[in-house]
């Protein structure tokens, strides 16, 4: 995202509330929020300013949380997500239920 032009990051981020729009009008979408880039990594014993990146070194650079009924409908509507159409990946994973 950092290299397109101003024209270039308007139009995708036009793509992004489509496709948010479609989620939430299929009554798929709960939540979700982009997150900024620099954040604190976080251990028992220190806290750091920096960078958070996951264990393969990507940024992670926002959440959505989508009602599916099954790892395949939650697959099937990630595809038209638009972090592919700059190089991006997605994590599809089950949240578990607590009680508090």
């Amino acid at each position: 995202m950092a290299t397109l032009s101003d024209a270039e990051t308007q139009e995708h981020m036009k793509r992004w509330t489509s496709y948010l729009q479609d989620l939430a009008n299929q009554g798929h979408l709960i939540g979700g929020l982009p997150l900024q880039q620099g954040g604190y990594l976080m251990t028992k014993d220190e806290v750091r300013e920096e960078m958070v990146l996951t264990s393969q070194g990507e940024s992670v650079g926002g959440w959505l949380h989508l009602q599916a009924k099954d790892y395949d409908q939650a697959v099937s509507l990630a595809k038209s997500c638009p972090i592919f159409e700059h190089n991006g990946s997605l994590e599809v994973r089950e949240v578990i239920p607590m009680e508090f």
